[in-house]
């Protein structure tokens, strides 16, 4: 209530964590080094809720009629304070959801310049192969090619031989 506020100072409702800017900035405008100042803070009510309030306040110099005394406007600002908070929880998931898609599409990249690459070779070995003249220049062209499009694998040409149903080896990578 009014008459509740009235009984307090704005040390006892001030939220501990900004509490000391607060009181820095009023004792400036006391001494006189600032003639007014402005910031965000939070205020605790009796309930315990926090409010976000605009402070802003000014120091009116005595006159012939008043004493020196101290204008404060508070504006609540905890509505904007909270979409600010949801703003940046949104653009955190936002950034790591493109990190993680633009990770997933490098992947994609990646494994679609293989598949051309292995694709390239196996044409380019197709083509050699066609055009070799005997088992063995289409040996070496198997040997040549197929360690680039299986690097992970070993392998043997085997040829059947001159009885049927008898392979003989070739060619080994």
């Amino acid at each position: 209530s009014m008459d509740e506020l009235l009984e307090r100072d704005f040390q006892s409702i001030t939220h501990p964590d900004d509490l000391e800017r607060d009181v820095l900035m009023a004792s400036a405008v006391m001494d006189r080094s600032i003639d007014q100042y402005n910031m965000e803070k939070r205020y605790i009510r009796k309930d315990g809720e926090i409010v976000w309030v605009m402070l802003f306040v000014r120091r009116l110099e005595a006159t012939a009629h008043l004493p020196a005394r101290f204008v404060s406007v508070v504006e609540d600002i905890t509505e904007r304070k909270q979409a600010e908070s949801q703003i940046k929880a949104l653009a955190s998931t936002l950034e790591v959801k493109v990190a993680e898609r633009t990770r997933q599409l490098r992947e994609v990249v990646r494994a679609g310049q293989r598949r051309n690459d292995e694709l390239t070779l196996i044409t380019d070995m197709s083509r050699l192969l066609a055009a070799s003249t005997d088992v063995g220049e289409a040996g070496q062209v198997v040997t040549r090619y197929l360690p680039r499009i299986f690097p992970q694998a070993e392998g043997t040409l085997y040829l059947e031989g001159r009885r049927q149903g008898q392979f003989e080896r070739q060619v080994y990578w």
